[in-house]
């Protein structure tokens, strides 16, 4: 699992996922968030729709909450979080052959 460090503003990296069922076919990038601090993001990969399954959550104990599901080949959002915590972004390789995913994640801090 890949951090975004609260000191950090930005991450940009290209991973490259294994197919579906293989060790790594799973990317997961933490986000520590201040209440009302937004998470800009963006994600692309080859391989057309479905290819790879992309999520935005949060754990609660057991509980899971999702705040993006998306299985698009491109994508951007923004997140704004409701309370402080960790988030999750996660990429998932539904295909058989390996997926390189290049991925954004920019920090909005908010205003005082």
């Amino acid at each position: 699992m890949d951090e975004l460090l609260p000191e950090q503003a930005r991450e940009d990296a290209t991973v490259t996922l294994p197919p579906r069922k293989v060790k790594g076919w799973v990317h997961e990038l933490k986000v520590s968030l201040s209440d009302g601090e937004a998470l800009r993001y963006e994600t692309r990969h080859p391989g057309g729709d479905g290819a790879v399954a992309f999520n935005l959550h949060h754990h609660h104990g057991r509980d899971v909450t999702y705040y993006a599901q998306e299985d698009r080949a491109a994508l951007a959002g923004t997140f704004r979080a409701p309370a402080a915590g960790d988030y999750y972004m996660m990429w998932e390789n539904r295909s058989d052959a390996a997926v390189a995913v290049t991925y954004v994640v920019e920090r909005i801090r908010s205003s005082p």
